[in-house]
């Protein structure tokens, strides 16, 4: 009876020594358990439901459609090199699943170090990809043209808020969280309409066009406010030497 008791205690101590810590690290460890069941879950339900799907086109119409040509527009279209099964999509949706679970992840762990704008801009970056997603499959010109205005727009709001002057890695940060979500958003269009693996393909062009020009417009607006910044020390400079040197004025 002593010894069950003994152990008892010492199973009590065990769980007091390993129970996880009390608030930040609590919040963390929940938030990464959560997104490795999501990690797990999420893309084996979307590949699963995705590959049923043309396994019952399959059945039902006697084959799996195949994609040899991408037709943007009447104008604009690109010849594949050999063609791709439909079936594909599955890998694709699952690819695409992992990059929307690690974007969710990263940015709820962010918020919780950086009490910051980051949600509104991302949440406002979500709706666009959104909204383009469904203008896409009407009008991808439209749509590419409107993804282009969300990305100047939402990176310019970016620079202009207080909380990232001067913050290279913040910016860069919520830039590419904005950046893979507008993506992303055109990505999966393509992926209704042209199939996965052209989908991916589009995604990781878009992303890298994105962030190239997100990167200017950081580039340009930099230089800008070191313009201003030079312009107002030196007119503050002149009126302190104005304030405390009369003869200034004169010597010009």
């Amino acid at each position: 009876m002593y010894q069950m008791k003994k152990l008892f205690l010492s199973a009590e101590v065990l769980l007091q020594f390993t129970k996880p810590k009390e608030g930040k690290m609590d919040e963390q460890q929940s938030l990464r358990a959560r997104r490795n069941s999501m990690l797990v879950q999420i893309p084996l339900c979307a590949i699963f439901l995705t590959a049923l799907f043309w396994h019952i086109f399959y059945l039902v119409k006697g084959y799996l459609p195949k994609v040899s040509v991408v037709n943007f527009t009447e104008k604009i279209s690109y010849q594949l090199p050999f063609d791709i099964s439909r079936f594909f999509d599955a890998l694709a949706v699952g690819v695409f699943s992992v990059i929307g679970i690690l974007i969710w992840y990263f940015i709820q762990k962010r918020e919780e170090n950086h009490k910051s704008a980051n949600s509104g801009l991302v949440s406002l970056a979500f709706l666009v990809a959104i909204c383009v997603f469904f203008v896409f499959l009407v009008s991808p010109v439209f749509a590419t043209m409107v993804t282009v205005a969300g990305v100047i727009i939402l990176n310019i709001l970016i620079f202009i808020l207080d909380e990232y002057k001067n913050k290279f890695k913040e910016f860069i940060f919520v830039s590419i969280s904005m950046n893979l979500i507008l993506a992303l958003g055109i990505s999966i269009s393509i992926l209704v309409k042209f199939g996965g693996v052209v989908g991916l393909a589009a995604m990781i062009l878009l992303f890298s066009l994105y962030f190239c020009l997100s990167f200017l417009i950081f580039c340009i607006l930099t230089f800008i406010k070191w313009g201003i910044d030079i312009v107002s020390h030196n007119r503050s400079r002149n009126e302190q030497i104005e304030k405390y040197d009369p003869m200034y004025e004169n010597s010009d």
